[in-house]
């Protein structure tokens, strides 16, 4: 039962990827996936999808997560409440952000934009 789990939640997140695919296709003019560039303070950091489209560069971020999800631009940790339980998770903000001042200083003449995807069985009720 538990490897039925798995098998399940992989296709679901195969399923949102492919939306996401589907979605891109008609801006994205190249793409490059999970590239590492330095930070900038020495360090590296990763950048999980860096797409080429005609206004610059766009950073995107998935979070295939479900269920309610709070969480504000000035708070370090988010809450996700799924079948009554609470989890905690970094502001997810925070990473994007670091990502693009790191790609900055890479292409700085270049508009850079930023944007992170939830699955559709996640909501922000506030």
């Amino acid at each position: 039962m538990c490897i039925a789990l798995i098998i399940r939640r992989k296709r679901k997140r195969s399923f949102y990827s492919r939306k996401l695919e589907r979605a891109l296709q008609t801006v994205k003019k190249e793409e490059a996936k999970s590239i590492i560039i330095p930070d900038g303070l020495g360090g590296m950091i990763e950048i999980e999808r860096l797409v080429l489209i005609e206004q610059g560069l766009l950073i995107i971020e998935t979070y295939p997560m479900s269920g309610h999800l709070f969480g504000a631009d000035h708070i370090d940790q988010w809450t996700q409440i799924i079948d009554g339980r609470s989890f905690k998770f970094t502001n997810p903000l925070h990473r994007i952000y670091n990502s693009k001042h790191a790609l900055q200083t890479l292409a700085p003449k270049i508009p850079i934009f930023c944007r992170i995807v939830f699955s559709e069985n996640s909501n922000f009720p506030k």
